[in-house]
């Protein structure tokens, strides 16, 4: 008895420590189970939202990355959809892009290929996994828009180049802009042939009394000039005016007691004199211009008074002109053709402080190539400076400075009489009042914008203006518009092409 309660003793602790391990009593928690990764993904990004490409000549890009989302490392197949007809990709779709590895894809446009914009939508495709972006393409011909900044005296002295895309306005300056000139250009002309478009600029030396005749090549894809050639004039021979011929095949420098006629090489842009002809005036300032079809000259005399204003026939082989007739105005000031040449128009400045500006209105008989005075009733108030037409010629426009009187300022749009060339304000005219509007022109391929240099407080600018096809009535294109290096401007021209591929 004694024994067996002896035993009990010495067995129950461990027997009691035995039950309470295996009830867990040491106070430890098994870990959790590990939480789930997130799914690997991408999203695809783009370097721009909307391209330009032109017809024929040149190429547009778009920049394409695989941004990886919990660590996707995989590549991923990208194509493109409503690809407009015409265009083509480099490298052709779809292509295989891998995160931190971004690849450009070039689009193209064959010469085929019609005007227009397009959207455009990005696949991206890894195994089950798809993304989407889009960017719009928009296709015209190429078009470029040239004009100088700077005023004897006031550097900076610049040639400013920008591309244009027809569709939407959007400006982007060209390759190398601006150029840097030596002095403040003398006047400026464009001519495009069949080779291209060229710029031609004549620029003076004040120290040697000297001016030269530079010429520039239209890059057609890009818009950037390349120098050509220089002629260099004897001193003091005031080469003052350039002109084009209407069928871009001449060159005209007025110079004291010539006139020079250049003929321009359809190919290279080269110039060789073909002829010098003398012009009947024999002031210092002087407009002179060639209208369309090119059977007619017109120049016009504005110092010393009373104005002279004088007819000439044009040859069609050299270029040269012979006077049929000769005229006194009340006026100077310049003169401007319309593209059919119907009318003759001419734009008179302020008179004295205090006063405003004139316009009148002379239509051409293509017959003769005599003018007569058209009554319009066209009046843009105050300072008249410019003018351009739309390609369709069914409207003018006429840039008007502040002058004495700031309301004044602004474009002032006129209706074109088919026949007679007369203008009538349109309802709404004038367009960007306040804008201290200089001079202006319309872009040559489609006709759907007007381009505009300003001033604004401290530098000029460039704004773009949508044409209503029907009224010609403007509305500025909001968020696109380019600076300019100076708001000083002595040659109140922009010149405008299109080069053909």
């Amino acid at each position: 008895m004694k024994s067996w309660q002896l035993s009990l003793r010495l067995i129950s602790p461990f027997l009691f420590l035995a039950v309470l391990g295996g009830c867990g009593g040491s106070g430890q928690t098994p870990p959790p189970n590990p939480p789930t990764p997130p799914p690997q993904d991408f999203a695809l990004a783009l370097s721009v939202q909307s391209v330009f490409v032109p017809i024929g000549v040149g190429s547009g890009s778009v920049q394409i990355s695989v941004q990886a989302v919990n660590g996707f490392n995989q590549a991923v197949s990208v194509s493109f959809t409503g690809l407009p007809r015409g265009v083509s990709t480099s490298p052709a779709l779809p292509v295989m892009i891998s995160p931190g590895s971004p690849k450009t894809i070039t689009l193209n446009a064959a010469s085929s290929a019609s005007a227009g914009v397009q959207n455009i939508s990005v696949m991206g495709t890894s195994g089950s996994l798809n993304h989407s972006a889009s960017f719009a393409v928009s296709v015209a011909d190429p078009s470029y828009a040239y004009l100088a900044t700077g005023y004897p005296g006031q550097p900076p002295y610049d040639l400013v180049g920008f591309s244009v895309d027809a569709n939407s306005g959007a400006l982007a300056q060209v390759p190398g802009s601006p150029i840097s000139l030596s002095a403040e250009p003398v006047d400026l002309a464009i001519a495009t042939e069949t080779g291209g478009a060229f710029v031609f600029a004549l620029i003076p030396d004040s120290a040697s009394g000297t001016v030269a005749l530079q010429s520039y090549r239209v890059d057609s894809a890009t818009g950037a000039l390349t120098a050509l050639q220089t002629i260099n004039y004897p001193p003091n021979t005031n080469q003052s005016l350039l002109a084009v011929h209407p069928s871009q095949s001449f060159l005209y420098v007025l110079q004291d007691g010539c006139l020079l006629a250049y003929l321009i090489d359809p190919a290279t842009g080269n110039l060789t004199q073909a002829s010098c002809s003398s012009l009947l005036a024999s002031g210092p300032n002087h407009s002179f211009v060639v209208a369309p079809p090119g059977n007619y000259a017109y120049e016009l005399e504005t110092d010393p008074l009373p104005e002279s204003f004088f007819i000439y026939q044009v040859s069609q082989s050299d270029g040269s002109v012979t006077p049929i007739l000769g005229l006194q105005f009340n006026f100077g000031g310049t003169l401007f053709t319309d593209p059919q040449g119907r009318a003759l128009y001419q734009i008179i400045g302020p008179l004295g402080v205090g006063s405003c500006g004139q316009f009148a209105i002379w239509q051409i008989d293509p017959n003769s190539g005599v003018v007569n005075s058209v009554n319009t009733s066209f009046s843009p108030l105050c300072e008249p400076l410019s003018m351009a037409f739309n390609p369709a010629d069914t409207f003018g426009y006429v840039t008007s400075g502040p002058g004495e009187s700031q309301s004044a300022n602004g474009i002032y749009v006129g209706a074109a009489d088919a026949t007679t060339g007369n203008l009538t304000n349109i309802s709404s005219s004038p367009f960007a009042v306040g804008t201290a509007a200089q001079f202006g022109a319309v872009e040559p391929s489609q006709g759907k914008f007007l381009l505009q240099m300003a001033r604004n407080s401290s530098t000029g600018e460039v704004l773009v203006y949508a044409i209503q096809p029907s009224t010609g009535a403007l509305s500025q294109v909001t968020g696109v518009q380019a600076t300019l290096p100076s708001d000083n401007v002595y040659v109140l021209k922009m010149l405008m092409a299109a080069p053909q591929p």
